[in-house]
């Protein structure tokens, strides 16, 4: 038997998965460029990034877009940087209430 198929089932899997999601997701985020509070929280699919236990994005009322990222602290910045090269003008990033720094 696969190692996948002793978890559960396909179904148990995906609630498995979408379960951890929401655990690991914050209440809020503060916007890095106007100190607002970000309540509108999206899940990024961060499947295929190393080291990273989680990934949320909102975009507060400002217009700005911003991120928080849970992991080890090197996948995390090596993630940052990747963002920031891929945003047209930077991506900024939320502290996740409870997060270490």
């Amino acid at each position: 038997m696969g190692q996948a198929k002793t978890r559960g089932s396909q179904a148990e899997r995906i609630a498995q998965a979408k379960a951890l999601i929401e655990a690991h997701k914050p209440a809020s985020m503060t916007c890095s460029h106007c100190k607002a509070d970000i309540t509108e929280i999206y899940p990024v699919d961060a499947r295929h990034l190393a080291g990273i236990k989680a990934a949320y994005a909102g975009i507060c009322s400002c217009g700005n877009s911003t991120f928080a990222l849970q992991g080890d602290p090197q996948s995390v910045a090596n993630a940052m940087i990747a963002l920031e090269d891929m945003m047209e003008d930077g991506a900024t990033f939320g502290k996740m209430p409870g997060a270490k720094r």
